[in-house]
This record gives C-alpha cells, sequence and structure tokens, in this order.
C-alpha cells in the first residue's frame, strides 16, 4: 500500500506542480467513513491527529458514507480550515471503503 506522502508526491507530478509551495491556500485531509452528524464532516489534516469537525460544506465534494477519503482541498484565505471559510475540492485522491478508526462518540 502507497503512503500518504506517496500518493502526495503521485499527484503533485500529475498536476505538474514541483514545490508544495506551489500549493499556496491549499491542503490534505482525510475524511472519515462516518459523518459526526447529518451535515458534519469529521476530517484529519495528519494521521496521527485526532478527527475534528467540518462544519462547513466542501465545495465539489459528494460524501459516501461508509467511504474513508484523502482529498486535496482548496480554500480562498488561508490554508487553515476556518469556520464559515469557502473550501474547493481539488481532487480525491483516494475513496476506499473502510471503517475509520478513533472516531468520536
Amino acid at each position: 500500500m502507497k503512503s500518504l506522502q506517496s500518493k502526495i508526491d503521485t499527484v503533485l507530478r500529475m498536476m505538474n506542480i514541483t514545490s508544495s509551495k506551489s500549493l499556496k491556500n491549499q491542503k490534505f485531509i482525510t475524511i472519515a467513513s462516518k459523518k459526526a452528524s447529518q451535515k458534519e464532516l469529521l476530517f484529519k489534516e495528519n494521521e496521527f491527529d485526532s478527527w475534528q469537525t467540518c462544519y462547513d460544506n466542501i465545495n465539489g465534494f459528494v460524501y459516501e458514507d461508509g467511504y474513508e477519503y484523502e482529498l486535496l482541498i482548496s480554500t480562498k484565505n488561508s490554508s487553515k480550515m476556518a469556520v464559515g471559510e469557502d473550501k474547493y475540492l481539488v481532487r480525491i485522491l483516494t475513496k476506499t471503503k473502510k471503517e475509520s478508526y478513533d472516531l468520536p462518540n
């Protein structure tokens, strides 16, 4: 199985991006296989982070329950996942049928 960094490097090459500095206002996130509520997704920015709630939609992303996703997203003004800030899907890196681990109760 490819590591996340390996997948990131592959996507960067496909997008003709030679440096992560070119990814201004973009970030890689993982979306959990279950939602926090009917509307709110759970995400983390690093595999060792705790799951956090995403209170806003990711424009262009259609979530399907039971799948964990690795996404490249873009934000309009910053690279942070700020509440109320528009988030846009750049690319789905992976979509894996699985149950995410360590989800909050």
